[in-house]
């Protein structure tokens, strides 16, 4: 069921594309069968800032997803990224709340 919702998630974010528009999305999202939320903010249709509102993960494992994959989203403008070793429900269900908060902001 994840991995459709996941599916889901991926095919829309490439089917949709961000507006110029600038604009601050809110997007829940979930790793390991915990809850998160996250704020993406996009500037003239980029990736500019992604903020953990909320996550509930084991700290020690989802430090770098916090860290590492935030940065490679904003510096590569992209959710196709690798997931963290070790880490890999809460890197799918960190890109899914990303793809999500995109497909969002292209709606709008």
């Amino acid at each position: 069921m994840r991995i459709v919702k996941l599916s889901a998630a991926i095919l829309a974010a490439l089917f949709l594309s961000a507006t110029a528009a600038a604009a601050t999305i809110t997007q829940e999202g979930s790793g390991i069968g915990k809850d998160g939320e996250i704020k993406v903010v996009f500037e003239d249709g980029k990736i500019k800032n992604v903020d953990i509102l909320k996550q509930q993960e084991n700290p020690v494992l989802s430090q770098k997803v916090f860290t590492d994959l935030k940065d490679e989203i904003v510096k590569t403008d992209s959710t196709e990224l690798d997931v963290i070793a070790g880490a890999i429900y809460s890197s799918l269900g960190r890109i899914a709340s990303q793809q999500a908060a995109q497909v969002a902001q292209a709606a709008k």
